[in-house]
C-alpha cells in the first residue's frame, strides 16, 4: 500500500517480472478503473512480449477492488 499526500494508504498493484518489475501502481480513489495492457489506451502501459493489448480490468467495487484477466493469452496472476 501507498499512502496519498492528503490521506490514508491506497491499494498499489506492483508489477513482478519483465521490463516493468517493481512498477507501483496505486488505485487513487474508490471508483476508479484502470485497464492494463499493451496498448495505447492502457494505463498502465506495460511493454512485455506475454502482455495483450487489453489484458486486465482494476476497478473498486463494493467489496474491495477486483481484477479481472479480460481473455489475455497469458492469463492475469494476483
Amino acid at each position: 500500500m501507498s499512502s496519498s499526500s492528503s490521506g490514508p494508504l491506497l491499494p498499489t498493484l506492483i508489477v513482478t517480472g519483465g521490463a516493468s518489475d517493481g512498477l507501483q501502481i496505486p488505485l487513487e480513489v474508490p471508483g476508479a478503473e484502470k485497464i492494463i495492457g499493451s496498448g495505447p489506451s492502457s494505463h498502465p502501459r506495460l511493454t512485455n512480449r506475454n502482455v495483450d493489448t487489453l489484458h486486465a480490468r482494476i476497478a473498486w467495487e463494493d467489496a474491495g477492488i477486483v481484477l479481472s484477466d479480460v481473455g489475455s493469452a497469458a492469463g492475469t496472476f494476483v
